[in-house]
């Protein structure tokens, strides 16, 4: 298996817009070559005490000065910049994923599907032909856009305050008690 060679900051820096590369250099003015190592260490594996230890921070304090770096605002904005360098063209986000649904549920997207066929003479012939999608295709699609809107829970969820008083009374006092007695 091969291993990812790690991206560096110079190309990073080029995937990001020009306002955020702007904003980029401002930080890296406010930071150290700790921090700025820091940060880098931690867009890689998202584990903050490793990208201190390997930014050469103190191994005992490591998991301390993580939280601390994250908790700065210049860093924590340097960070989330650095991991908007990591989105690529190349990957659907949550609207393209719910339009392209849309689409096939609403029958607006055909599916180019190639087909082959043999002729008497021994020839093979492949066309290609727009396709809408298949009536399951419709079914499951509706079914994942209901999951992502919530459409199909079967338990009812209640988010709120209710004031409530429980009284705590010797059987004795209880006049329901009392009834079944008599």
């Amino acid at each position: 298996m091969t291993q990812n060679k790690p991206i560096s900051l110079a190309q990073r820096k080029k995937k990001l817009s020009p306002e955020d590369r702007k904003e980029l250099n401002a930080l890296e003015e406010t930071m150290n070559e700790r921090q700025k190592m820091f940060c880098i260490n931690y867009i890689g594996d998202l584990n903050a005490a490793k990208a201190a230890r390997d930014a050469g921070y103190s191994t005992k304090t490591a998991k301390d000065i993580a939280c601390e770096n994250l908790a700065k605002p210049n860093i924590k904005r340097y960070t989330d910049i650095l991991l908007k360098s990591m989105k690529s063209s190349k990957i659907a986000d949550q609207t393209e994923v719910l339009e392209k649904l849309t689409q096939i549920l609403r029958g607006e997207l055909e599916i180019p599907t190639t087909k082959v066929k043999k002729k008497e003479n021994g020839a093979i012939e492949v066309t290609t032909e727009n396709v809408k999608a298949a009536h399951g295709d419709i079914i499951r699609t509706a079914e994942l856009i209901g999951k992502r809107y919530g459409i199909f829970i079967d338990v009812l969820q209640l988010d709120g305050e209710v004031d409530m008083t429980i009284n705590i009374r010797p059987a004795s006092e209880d006049p329901e008690i009392k009834e079944k007695e008599e």
